[in-house]
């Protein structure tokens, strides 16, 4: 019974799964995701975790994830780079940051009329 079981579902019901899968269950996926994992990344995307991703995003990496990289997945990741995103890259552009451009430009708020400090 078994091994008929197993032909019947590879012949039968494997191309339905499948079918539903591509379609309805994508969908859901994707959209539990843009809420629940966005969240989560956010959360976790610290120091030590970017340091992490930096060291492992080798050659073999990029290529898969430029090919995978498409108009959809596009379309998602700029729906989900929200108001919370933007406050996170906002906060971290900090002092360090800001002690570089004053350094290498003379530019300060302090200056009058904001110009080039001589």
């Amino acid at each position: 019974m078994h091994t008929m079981v197993v032909t019947r579902f590879t012949a039968d019901m494997h191309p339905v799964v499948i079918a539903h899968f591509t379609g309805a269950m994508h969908a859901a996926i994707v959209a539990d995701f843009a809420r629940a994992m966005n969240a989560v990344v956010v959360a976790d995307f610290t120091g030590a975790m970017h340091a992490a991703i930096v060291a492992d995003f080798t050659g073999a990496m990029h290529a898969v994830v430029i090919a995978d990289f498409t108009g959809a997945m596009h379309a998602v990741v700029i729906a989900n780079f929200t108001g919370a995103m933007h406050a996170v890259v906002i906060a971290n552009f900090t002092g360090a940051m800001n002690a570089m451009i004053v350094t290498r430009f003379g530019m300060s708020a302090a200056t009058p009329g904001g110009g080039c400090i001589p």
